[in-house]
């Protein structure tokens, strides 16, 4: 019960970040684009720091904005990279549920 109570003020919390927060453009800071990952290497990257501390969600469960928001407050836990940060947040923008 309180794991459960912790994920979800935790859910707020971040529901409320990203609210105000848009989909970075550009890339890692040098003006260039990182390379796309290929399929593969997107879901690894995402599973392999995301699931590193929870089971990661479906990819279609969130909008673009809503994971860019997601990949900004936990890039520093998960320990990204500003490239890998890019990147796994271009990998779940192109797997995002469209908003409506």
């Amino acid at each position: 019960m309180v794991k459960f109570v912790s994920v979800a003020l935790f859910l707020a919390v971040l529901s409320l970040c990203i609210a105000c927060q848009s989909v970075p453009a550009g890339g890692a800071g040098d003006g260039q684009p990182e390379p796309a990952l290929s399929e593969e290497e997107g879901r690894e990257l995402y599973e392999r720091k995301c699931g590193r501390c929870h089971d990661p969600v479906p990819e279609g469960r969130y909008t673009a904005r809503q994971w860019a928001g997601f990949v900004r407050a936990m890039a520093v836990r998960s320990n990204l990279t500003s490239a890998q940060r890019e990147q796994l947040t271009n990998y779940l923008a192109e797997h995002a549920r469209r908003s409506n």
